[in-house]
């Protein structure tokens, strides 16, 4: 299982590709690792070369792979803090609520109100990220919602007896599109994303055994 999401991830494709490719006997070349969807499907028996035009992805590779004890801590704190997220139901329920009003006031009391509560959770990622992020969050985030508000009005969707309590459709991780978390549940289960670095150990390029 993959343990990050990435754009153009090839995981719901997985059984169409494995009944359309020839039977993989020799070396496996991704290109295109992204997600690792086809990488850590392949059995581990079969040498393989992964890349990414991404260095920070593969960088992320190949630190998985060398099994070092800070990395999969620091994965275990971004997982702790993903999930963390899922305890901040009623700061999204007040954002969908000053969305709704179009009340820019009420987005930053919203955001200014919950800030301890959201630096708390994402302090568990690791230092510098909670700044970093919070900071991100309240420069950009009542931006979006007024260019959301345009989008909405020029497609004369703007119907105000529609309860929206998911700004944006639902609340994703940055690369989650399959829109299946809500506000008030850790989008993604990041406990199986930590298991699949501990149990699924990757190499970025994998040779066959002398």
């Amino acid at each position: 299982m993959p343990f990050l999401k990435w754009p153009g991830g090839k995981g719901q494709e997985l059984a169409a590709i494995g009944a359309a490719a020839p039977t993989l006997s020799a070396r496996l070349i991704d290109p295109f690792v992204g997600g690792g969807s086809i990488l850590l499907a392949t059995p581990a028996e079969v040498p393989a070369e992964a890349n990414d035009a991404c260095r920070d992805l593969v960088e992320l590779y190949v630190a998985a792979a060398r099994g070092n004890l800070a990395f999969r801590q620091a994965v275990d704190g971004v997982a702790a803090a993903w999930d963390g997220l899922a305890r901040l139901g009623q700061l999204y329920v007040e954002l969908a609520d000053a969305f709704e009003v179009g009340a820019a006031d009420r987005t930053n009391q919203a955001l200014a109100t919950y800030a301890p509560a959201l630096r708390s959770v994402l302090d568990q990622a690791g230092p510098g990220l909670a700044s970093a992020v919070a900071a991100r969050i309240a420069r950009d985030l009542p931006a979006k919602f007024v260019r959301m508000r345009r989008l909405q009005a020029r497609r004369g969707d703007q119907d105000q007896g529609k309860d929206r309590r998911r700004p944006e459709g639902e609340f994703h991780g940055p690369h989650d599109r399959s829109g299946a978390a809500g506000p008030a549940t850790a989008p993604a289960r990041s406990a199986e994303a930590s298991a699949a670095v501990r149990g699924h150990p990757v190499e970025v390029a994998r040779r066959p055994p002398r």
